[in-house]
């Protein structure tokens, strides 16, 4: 090695290149972008759920018609991957059974969740839900959560794998 190699090497010490790591169905950030289908949407906020210490991430994106919608990731005996958009409702009995646009919805699960949401801005919170997950004979599926008093619905359905994709925001 030449002497003028070993003083670049000295004196202009380069910052070491961050690698970007790999996003996964489970490092989702905000700012990534999402692709489904040939449609891309940016996330805007990440939410992890803990119910006594079974985890969930959940993303946050609003679709091309200002919807508020949700891909969530499951990894219970196999990876569960669903699309939840928002509905503006209210449902004011929660039980068993819950008929919602003609349709009969069976409960599948309850609970109480503890939750941490972080946004595009970096402020983060925490806060606790109780949810109710239903399912119709047709796969589609319907969720309350409620925090605060506030009931939020969304509907949803499975997606495989395969059909989304995941590209680093920055």
């Amino acid at each position: 090695m030449g002497i003028f190699k070993k003083l670049k090497d000295v004196l202009w010490v380069s910052e070491p290149e961050e690698k970007s790591v790999k996003r996964t169905f489970f490092n989702i950030r905000c700012g990534d972008i999402l692709t489904y289908l040939g449609d891309d949407f940016v996330v805007n906020a990440v939410y992890v759920y803990d119910e006594e210490g079974f985890k969930w991430n959940t993303y946050g994106y609003d679709d091309s018609e200002g919807n508020h919608c949700y891909f969530s990731v499951v990894s219970d005996d196999r990876l569960e991957l669903s699309l939840w958009k928002e509905v503006l409702t209210s449902v004011d009995n929660v039980g068993d059974k819950i008929v919602f646009e003609g349709k009969n919805y069976f409960q599948t699960e309850r609970g109480i969740a503890s939750v941490s949401r972080q946004i595009i801005s970096g402020q983060e919170t925490r806060f606790r839900v109780k949810y109710w997950e239903y399912e119709a004979e047709s796969g589609e599926m319907l969720s309350i959560e409620e925090s605060g008093g506030t009931k939020t619905v969304t509907t949803g359905k499975m997606i495989e794998d395969y059909t989304i994709e995941i590209l680093p925001g920055s």
